[in-house]
């Protein structure tokens, strides 16, 4: 009873519950609310071993670390770097993206350039597979 396990299936086997944070049922699990009042909720959630640096059922938000690039000019010559380019259009309306002289042109921020894991989603999403997080409760 309580041991947590993954589960690749639409329905929850007998005697096991998704782990979506509901109140555990007194009634059908008389025993298993002795042991918690709630279900973890693990939904939308990526499982995190304990560390030196976190406590069982911290949640943790999505981040990631702050991307930097610098930029200026010297007599028309551009020195960027990081994820920092410019956007140049030349005579007769050609655009070229790159370092060097210049015509006209506007600074521009790609994240994408630095890494190519920008971009690939909307959110900070780490491959994955979804799978049900199911508790023991008899």
């Amino acid at each position: 009873m309580g041991t947590v396990s993954i589960w690749t299936h639409e329905s929850v086997p007998e005697f096991w519950l998704e782990c979506d944070g509901r109140a555990v049922d007194t009634v059908k699990y008389p025993e298993f609310r002795k042991l918690m009042s709630f279900l973890p909720d693990y939904r939308d959630r990526f499982l995190q071993g304990k560390g030196s640096v976190s406590n069982v059922n911290d949640r943790i938000e999505a981040g990631l670390p702050n991307i930097t690039g610098t930029f200026g000019e010297v007599l028309h010559i551009e020195l960027n770097s990081g994820a920092f380019f410019h956007n140049y259009v030349f005579g007769g309306g050609r655009t070229y993206a790159h370092n060097g002289f210049w015509e006209t042109g506007s600074m521009v921020f790609d994240a994408s350039l630095s890494n190519p894991i920008y971009g690939k989603s909307t959110t900070v999403q780490p491959p994955a597979v979804v799978v049900k997080y199911i508790i023991k409760a008899k």
